[in-house]
């Protein structure tokens, strides 16, 4: 894990991962998550565009996965919800908030993402985001 890495080197860089709620069905995703909480990885800040789509339909008509909140928790992970997911100061607020838990604890960042009342993607964030 690149985050244990950088630590054991003495980098005191933060990882940054994103993620979209549908990627999270993968089960490597949650190996890596278990594994940072076990070996006190806590240089880490895990971003999730919660969105519940992905490219078959919602995440709940593919794979319903329940509270990815609570399982987040579940391995003794932070969780912070920045409920305004397209709007550029609340997810650097939400950034900032991650950053001062760092060092401290592994952390987890909601963007709940959406445009016009629809949903849409982060890394599409570009055409909704309110600068």
């Amino acid at each position: 894990m690149l985050a244990q890495a950088k630590k054991l080197n003495g980098d005191d860089k933060i990882v940054y991962s994103l993620h979209g709620d549908g990627e999270l069905q993968e089960g490597q995703n949650w190996e890596a998550i278990m594994y940072a909480s076990a070996k006190k990885v806590d240089n880490i800040i895990c971003t999730i565009d919660l969105n519940e789509k992905q490219i078959d339909g919602t995440t709940d008509e593919v794979l319903a996965m329940g509270s990815i909140r609570a399982k987040f928790e579940a391995f003794d992970w932070d969780v912070i919800d920045v409920e305004k997911g397209n709007d550029i100061e609340a997810i650097l607020a939400g950034l900032a908030e991650a950053k001062a838990l760092t060092r401290k604890r592994k952390t987890s960042l909601y963007f709940i993402t959406y445009r016009n009342g629809e949903w849409c993607r982060l890394y599409d964030a570009y055409t909704c985001l309110a600068w």
